[in-house]
């Protein structure tokens, strides 16, 4: 199977984790993140292969200052079958998270 791109959000982040991507069932590749910040508060982001926990946070920013500052993160994650990845803000409503991953 060829692999396919996969976008990521538009998500506006809240304080509680949730899940913006599922990897299918060949797995996929995380490789570009970008956490903007269009508020007047500064806040934080966090994100989880997995359920969120200390063990399991592989990028946690912080600050993303506020107002008009955005944070971009570009790699290469290998992301087991079915594994999800998670992402909270350190405030609600402050955080829009966006990105692209690989499926394959």
């Amino acid at each position: 199977m060829a692999d396919v791109a996969a976008s990521i959000g538009p998500t506006l982040l809240t304080t509680s984790a949730v899940t913006v991507f599922t990897a299918g069932a060949g797995g996929a590749v995380l490789r570009n993140l970008h956490a903007s910040n269009g508020t007047g508060s500064n806040s934080t982001v966090t994100l989880s292969i997995g359920a969120d926990a200390v063990g399991t946070r592989f990028w946690d920013v912080k600050p993303v200052s506020k107002s008009g500052t955005s944070v971009d993160w570009s790699g290469f994650v290998p992301i087991a079958p079915g594994a999800i990845v998670q992402a909270s803000a350190g405030a609600a409503s402050t955080i829009v998270l966006t990105g692209g991953a690989v499926q394959l």
